[in-house]
């Protein structure tokens, strides 16, 4: 079916390819991109 809005930019589309990766969009998808970081600022004064 044909509809302009299918979902929020959080709802997932695709499938299981050839390249085998799976899902795009979505939050489990952004984690293939990203790697968690911590980051210590020292603020002046304290």
């Amino acid at each position: 079916v044909n509809e302009w809005y299918a979902g929020g930019i959080e709802t997932p589309f695709g499938g299981v390819g050839l390249s085998g990766f799976g899902r795009e969009k979505g939050q489990e998808a952004l984690y293939s991109y990203v790697r968690t970081k911590n980051v210590a600022i020292r603020v002046a004064g304290e």
